[in-house]
């Protein structure tokens, strides 16, 4: 019986360390270049310079460890704290030969609560649940606690610079992330797990 107990706690612990940092990532597929795009800036729409910075930096990162010719735009000018207007990237993406972008938006944000249950009856031997042990209080009743469950969706997607058209979209959402940190971490990395299965991008030997 005690080991019964022990064996359903250990499973509900391990389902609620996996939903904290479960990621699901959605693909769309829009075009395929002829030859595969070259140099690849990556832009995160977000006014917050702090956020843009660490979200532009984890994914060129990522995807420059695995071979990628990528460049984030805050290291463009690193006194320029303000997001670029349309004009602005222009030029930059012609002044460094840029052949895509990457860019990388905030989608969607869903809260979802509610009262975590109990397993009052999994040590409870069979023909026990008569009223009078259903209510006592002594009797294998834990502690509800209140749970808000959080998913973050992000969306990117992949332009051709010479036809400013999509050739790729995602959108990653992660559920119950520890810290912003870890939010960025996670979803950037599923993107460039995603772009470097499009082949869209040129790749150079790792």
């Amino acid at each position: 019986m005690k080991f019964q107990k022990l064996f359903y706690s250990a499973l509900v612990l391990s389902l609620l360390l996996y939903s904290c940092n479960a990621t699901k990532t959605n693909v769309t597929t829009h075009k395929i270049p002829e030859q595969p795009l070259n140099k690849t800036l990556v832009y995160v729409v977000a006014q917050k310079y702090e956020t843009r910075s660490m979200w532009e930096k984890e994914l060129a990162y990522r995807l420059s460890i695995k071979g990628f010719n990528v460049m984030a735009s805050i290291h463009i000018d690193e006194t320029h704290k303000k997001l670029y207007t349309l004009d602005e990237l222009r030029i930059i993406i012609k002044e460094n030969d840029i052949d895509a972008v990457i860019a990388v938006k905030f989608l969607d944000i869903e809260r979802k609560t509610g009262y975590s249950g109990d397993d009052r009856y999994m040590s409870e031997p069979a023909g026990a649940r008569y009223m009078f042990n259903y209510l006592n209080p002594n009797m294998n009743v834990y502690q509800w606690s209140y749970q808000i469950e959080k998913t973050v969706t992000i969306e990117s997607n992949l332009y051709d610079v010479e036809t400013e058209e999509i050739l790729y979209h995602t959108e990653t959402s992660m559920t119950n992330a520890e810290s912003d940190e870890a939010l960025a971490g996670e979803i950037t990395e599923a993107i460039s797990r995603s772009v470097r299965k499009s082949k869209i991008l040129k790749q150079e030997d790792e």
